[in-house]
């Protein structure tokens, strides 16, 4: 018996609220269209039809950019929560705090506690599971004193004290039968230091996630490469790119100075099915600072793959 996926606590409510998260990009945009996005000047949004997670909420959202991958689910999705108005609440100046606390109240009934996420200038609180994540936030008017109004808040000034809820539903396609072949043909080149940090940290995350399905390498973290092109592989999860959308590997170096510097190993790469689709730059692996770090694992992932290699260096000002 196949368990359940790590994400399923919030892909169950997703489903019940009716949210199409599994449909790509293309399917959506010829299913809803999109609109002027008024949160985002000279952008457009999609809007998606669901019961609101907490009564009052906007609709849930994403933007609409040039170079995404259309074939890809959106995987940033927003809405705003503003509640009622109170006059006291108004003169001493805690709607922000009053709409956060609307907003967690109906998160941690789905999900639980959550954990605490507040940072410098906002209050926030974030449920994740697996890949897919969960999060609100506010920008308290009295915690901005180093920050001030940005020209949305002058435009609507009631925006100052809204509630953010952001979803990363982290759905991952099945593998395809091509896929999976690739994923049986290829040849480890090598392990790399801190694979499963970017498996689920990743700082971008609209890449070609793929659960591991099947007969595929279950052999812990590493860099398989082949012919057809690329499958980096973290515990039971994997990404697979083909060899047409590779471009180069990167080796950035940054300096200790003021901050104690590391070492990133990535990757570039874009569907060519799509010309006007966006370089990604998949981040490998990253760790700490030292002069000769992951350049045997960049050398050999270049030579693999018959890819270019570029290396950088700067100081961690």
């Amino acid at each position: 018996m196949i368990p359940a996926p790590e994400e399923a606590p919030i892909w169950s409510v997703l489903d019940r609220i009716g949210l199409p998260f599994r449909k790509t990009v293309g399917e959506l945009l010829a299913q809803y269209g999109s609109q002027p996005c008024p949160l985002a000047d000279g952008m457009d949004a999609c809007l998606l039809p669901a019961t609101p997670l907490v009564p009052g909420l906007s609709a849930l959202s994403f933007l609409v950019r040039k170079g995404d991958d259309p074939t890809l689910p959106p995987d940033h999705l927003e809405a705003r929560y503003r509640g009622p108005s109170r006059w006291f609440d108004r003169f001493r100046n805690r709607l922000a705090q009053r709409n956060f606390a609307t907003a967690v109240q109906a998160l941690q009934a789905e999900w639980g506690l959550g954990a605490e996420t507040s940072h410098l200038n906002t209050l926030a609180r974030e449920w994740r599971f697996g890949m897919a994540q969960v999060g609100v936030m506010v920008f308290p008017p009295e915690l901005q004193t180093h920050v001030g109004l940005n020209t949305r808040d002058h435009r609507d000034p009631d925006g100052v004290s809204e509630c953010r809820l952001l979803i990363h539903p982290g759905w991952l396609p099945p593998l395809t039968a091509t896929e999976i072949d690739m994923a049986r043909s290829f040849r480890v080149i090598g392990q790399v230091q801190d694979a499963g940090r970017w498996m689920q940290l990743a700082p971008e995350r609209r890449k070609r996630w793929l659960r591991a399905e099947g007969p595929v390498p279950r052999s812990g973290y590493g860099i398989a490469t082949g012919a057809r092109g690329l499958v980096l592989v973290a515990g039971s999860t994997l990404v697979v790119l083909g060899r047409a959308d590779l471009i180069r590997i990167s080796r950035d170096v940054t300096k200790p100075a003021k901050g104690p510097g590391g070492v990133e190993l990535g990757i570039v790469h874009a569907p060519k099915a799509f010309p006007d689709a966006r370089p990604h730059h998949l981040i490998l692996a990253s760790v700490p600072y030292a002069p000769s770090a992951l350049a045997t694992e960049a050398a050999e992932l270049a030579a693999g793959l018959d890819l270019p290699l570029t290396q950088s260096a700067c100081e961690d000002w």
